[in-house]
């Protein structure tokens, strides 16, 4: 099982060389490596947070999702064989709602046994450039892992944040940064003393260590932002020369989140007119942080178009195909880019078990013809 679980994530990651310019990974050497684990995110893209954190995170993680995913029990199979555990709300019906004991005792059986399960904590999905108040279901979850341990365990919380650039569009790039994680134990004597304060009390925690790791922007300047980011992009790419898709970022400093989220409070802080000046002088500056030629460089990026071109003679067809369906039945954008990713991926597993069929049978017909058969 484990192993079509490896090629299944090898595939996405081919295919992310498509929709992803960059993928940016920030204090990825700091999660937990061996404990249970428990990861808290932000939600802006649908189940495209959960599918990069199950291809990048260095240990295999289980997603809780929404239920009504969860439409029969082929489909119910098939997303258990991907980790995919279906969370039901009010509004999938009492029924339904109550099978949540049992996904609880599995995740709680996963945690036992050293899991890493994902919770995308703002309880709905948005596609802004902020965070919004967490749930408590990541502490209610983690406090019965330890009333289940008798508190003889430890459990990491992980706050992650996920950031695009461009989430609905093909090439835009993706920020995960991993904030502080949290022990659990920390937290034992005022859950024995009173479980609601401790409860608040981790989720308030939690949202402290996942705000530096998402990118924060007002409703009022986020178009201001957006139309002038592109330049300060401009100037990192030429300054850090990046080469191949994925980038580790273990410091704060100097990464792609930091520069962008300076940039947002700048605009956030600063007038229209001083922001269009800095920028003026911004763009002075692309050509000057640009290096000369680097052998390694020029080397490297070759081989990262080489695989992108690979990648899209692969997927270009079911991609196609993908595209125009999305666009015919999504309604809400912030479901548009998960369900193109997930249709191209599918279909292109159906296109080429066809092309192989086609040419295994055209290649025994020949065998045959010419009296191998």
């Amino acid at each position: 099982m484990q192993f079509f679980y490896k090629i299944l994530q090898q595939i996405a990651h081919i295919l992310f060389r498509i929709f992803f310019k960059r993928i940016f990974l920030r204090h990825w050497k700091d999660v937990p490596a061996h404990e249970p684990t428990i990861i808290v995110g932000n939600h802006a893209n649908a189940a495209m947070e959960g599918i990069l954190l199950s291809v990048f995170y260095p240990r295999p993680v289980y997603l809780l999702t929404r239920g009504d995913l969860f439409a029969n029990r082929f489909v119910e199979k098939m997303l258990a064989f991907i980790h995919l555990l279906p969370i039901y709300r009010q509004r999938d019906g009492i029924g339904n709602v109550q099978k949540n004991f049992q996904i609880f005792d599995t995740v709680q059986r996963a945690l036992k046994e050293n899991a890493v399960i994902v919770i995308f904590a703002e309880g709905n999905c948005i596609q802004e450039k902020r965070l919004r108040s967490l749930q408590k279901g990541a502490a209610r979850l983690a406090f019965q892992f330890a009333q289940e341990t008798a508190f003889q365990k430890e459990l990491f919380l992980q706050p992650m944040g996920i950031n695009y650039t461009y989430p609905a569009h093909l090439r835009g790039e993706v920020m995960l940064a991993a904030g502080k994680a949290i022990r659990l134990s920390d937290y034992f004597s005022l859950y024995q003393e009173n479980d609601r304060k401790a409860i608040t009390a981790l989720t308030q925690n939690l949202a402290e260590n996942l705000a530096p790791e998402v990118l924060q922007l007002t409703p009022e300047t986020e178009a201001i932002f957006e139309k002038t980011i592109p330049t300060l992009r401009k100037i990192d790419d030429a300054e850090k020369q990046y080469c191949g898709l994925v980038q580790y970022q273990d410091v704060v400093a100097g990464s792609r989140l930091e520069m962008e989220q300076n940039w947002a409070n700048f605009v956030q802080t600063h007038s229209a007119e001083a922001v269009d000046t800095a920028i003026k002088h911004k763009k002075l500056t692309v050509e000057a942080a640009k290096k000369g030629f680097s052998l390694r460089n020029f080397l490297c990026n070759g081989f990262y178009y080489v695989c992108y071109l690979f990648s899209l003679l692969i997927f270009v067809i079911p991609l196609f195909f993908a595209h125009f369906i999305s666009k015919a039945k999504v309604k809400e954008i912030e479901f548009f880019n998960t369900t193109r990713f997930t249709l191209t991926f599918l279909l292109s597993l159906v296109f080429w078990a066809l092309v192989l069929g086609w040419i295994l049978m055209v290649s025994l017909v020949f065998r045959r013809e010419i009296g191998y058969g």
